[in-house]
């Protein structure tokens, strides 16, 4: 609803005419909170990405949460530490999460990238090679299996035993595992010869199939894919030809222990250096979008973050071109906050800045000012929530309200309703004065926008939701994995390694599943096996709950019947039996060895004869529940 009320406004439509040429427009009097609601509008509405550039990850977090919120499809593009310095292992979630995201930019399932300044203007993998390198798989797809290996390795894979995080494979007979960098889970490709049979996304814990899958994009698993080793070692041989004096023997020096490494049939870890050699011509982020709404929020912040940036990474580079791990041509890794100037220019930019500050190293075509104001969360609290309301409502504000949950956005509509408000859930509703929408979702925070007579509220997020904690975990566990290895070096079982199912020809069933005796095989006839079991058998039961139900029995029967109480005391045999009144009054006497009272036994003895019966000769704590009565007595 805000949108359509944004849309009619002179400020609005200034923003949205820039994006029609080249070069940077200036955008002030907007909080962040306002600015995310802008941009927003201005993707749904241009039907273009979005680039927001950010100072740091933080911020651009936040953008991503808030457009998420607002109905786009939204991600980070984080920025990463190069691996220049040999080394055994590392990690590689962040550059996993870069090519995660450039794969949803190559299949258009991204509306908006959010990336901080730095990233943007590291070096990745060129557009056209992450392209090449990206292959799709479908059922019934013949494809040579060794081919296959062969491709993975070549886009940046690495061969496991068992696929336990991105970036890797695993084969099993006729069984492919493989994690790309932009799944959300591994999947399984089952191959009947050279025709993928079926394929099917599994847990990466238990190893255990999930569901089918139609088919599944293959990304490159490195930012630089040099190919197999043999190829790695003479592209760096032909850039060792090809230098002339000292830079040569610099060049030398500082590929000695990869070209080893790799003469040996081993990818060395820091490929990164090689970038120059493996790329004449680097590319950014900006290369893998077309004509994006390139968005430069907080100029100043992001000037200033960038000056600490490249001071840090100079320090950093001194060092390794002292070392010797680096040499001129090699530090060839990043660009520069005149880059980003120019790509400025070049694009259709929007440069957006809370209260006006200084520009200079950018020509603008426009200055824009829209005033707006940041509005706080919304605590939970009805009555507080009214009081930011009703102003609101006064004013004639169409308000926006996002309210958590969809249950709790259900509930917060019937509250208002009973209210008095005129109150919404529809995501269409037709804007008008006084009018209150209620939707799900959490926003950084509210904003309102006196220009257009419209605020947005949010409730407080609390914790992750749903989707940030499935990420988390799926980010976690993988991490998890890879740091303790296998699931016994953490305590747990090891899961089993699933095996291809084998079916049985139905003419083969009667004959593998035939009972035969032993004498029908060996002609011989055994003697009948004794009995070497201890225990009850089921006479002995019969015979005891005949005696429990007091039928008729004899004396040996009432031993055997001693005998098998003893003995199922404490199970849950004997509990269920005693819950029968008789039986458990039958028990008692049984236990007490009490003899049955006859039913025309004598009157009730004279006082004078109970008054001789002083001496007691038995004592026992006797539960009675569910009992009527018991006839006790022991005289002597």
């Amino acid at each position: 609803m805000y949108e359509a009320l944004l849309k009619a406004t002179p400020e609005y439509q200034k923003v949205a005419a820039s994006f029609g040429s080249a070069g940077p427009a200036a955008l002030f009097g907007l909080p962040p909170a306002g600015r995310a609601l802008l941009y927003a509008a201005l993707q749904k509405d241009l039907d273009r990405v979005l680039c927001i550039v950010t100072p740091g990850e933080a911020e651009a977090t936040h953008f991503a949460d808030d457009l998420k919120a607002l109905g786009l499809t939204a991600a980070v593009f984080p920025p990463r530490d190069f691996m220049l310095r040999p080394v055994e292992g590392a990690g590689r979630e962040y550059e996993y999460r870069r090519l995660s995201v450039l794969g949803a930019l190559a299949g258009g399932r991204l509306q908006a990238v959010c990336v901080p300044a730095e990233a943007l203007l590291q070096y990745t993998v060129p557009r056209t090679e992450f392209i090449q390198n990206t292959l799709t798989l479908k059922p019934g797809m013949v494809y040579n299996r060794e081919a296959l290996v062969a491709r993975l390795f070549a886009a940046g894979y690495v061969r496991r035993s068992q696929v336990d995080g991105p970036g890797q494979f695993s084969v099993r007979g006729d069984i492919v595992d493989i994690y790309a960098p932009d799944m959300r889970q591994p999947a399984r490709v089952e191959y009947w010869d050279d025709e993928i049979d079926s394929m099917s996304s599994f847990d990466l814990l238990t190893q255990r199939r999930d569901g089918a899958l139609e088919k599944i994009y293959l990304s490159p698993a490195r930012e630089v894919l040099f190919g197999s080793t043999a190829e790695t070692a003479e592209a760096l041989r032909d850039a060792i030809k090809k230098a002339r004096g000292k830079h040569r023997t610099a060049l030398e020096k500082a590929t000695e222990a990869d070209l080893s490494q790799l003469d040996s049939g081993l990818m060395p870890e820091a490929m990164d250096k090689y970038y120059g050699i493996r790329y004449p011509a680097p590319a950014t982020l900006l290369d893998h979008l077309d004509a994006p709404l390139f968005i430069l929020d907080e100029v100043g912040g992001i000037r200033d973050a960038q000056k600490a940036t490249e001071f840090r990474r100079s320090e950093e580079l001194t060092g390794l071109l002292e070392e010797g791990v680096l040499c001129p041509g090699l530090d060839v890794l990043y660009q520069t906050m005149d880059d980003l100037v120019i790509a400025a220019q070049s694009n259709s930019t929007l440069l957006c800045e809370n209260f006006l500050r200084g520009m200079n190293e950018f020509k603008l075509k426009d200055l824009i000012n829209a005033e707006a104001f940041a509005a706080p969360n919304w605590n939970g609290d009805l009555a507080s929530l009214r009081e930011d309301l009703d102003p609101l409502i006064a004013q004639g504000y169409a308000v926006t309200l996002f309210a958590g949950t969809p249950k709790g956005a259900a509930a917060l509509t019937r509250d208002l309703a009973d209210k008095g408000y005129a109150v919404s859930m529809s995501r269409d509703v037709r804007p008008a004065k006084g009018i209150l929408q209620v939707l799900p979702g959490h926003l950084t925070a509210g904003c309102t926008f006196p220009f257009a007579h419209a605020a947005v509220l949010s409730s407080r997020r609390h914790g992750l939701d749903e989707e940030a904690a499935a990420e988390a975990a799926r980010e976690v566990v993988p991490l998890i994995v890879m740091e303790l290895g296998k699931p016994s070096d953490a305590g747990l079982p090891d899961t089993p390694e699933e095996k291809p199912r084998i079916q049985i020809p139905p003419e083969k069933l009667d004959e593998i599943f035939s009972t035969h005796s032993v004498s029908e095989l060996t002609g011989e006839t055994l003697p009948p096996a004794e009995a070497n079991a201890d225990g009850i058998d089921f006479d002995e039961m019969q015979t005891a709950m005949k005696v429990l139900k007091n039928q008729p029995h004899t004396t040996e029967d009432e031993q055997t019947a001693r005998r098998v109480v003893s003995e199922l005391e404490g199970t849950e045999i004997i509990e269920y039996v005693k819950l029968d009144p008789v039986v458990r009054k039958r028990i008692l006497m049984i236990e007490c060895q009490l003899p049955d009272i006859p039913e025309d036994a004598p009157a009730e003895k004279t006082d004078e004869a109970i008054g001789k019966a002083r001496k007691i000769v038995f004592h026992a704590d006797i539960d009675t529940t569910d009992i009527d009565a018991i006839d006790f007595n022991i005289l002597h």
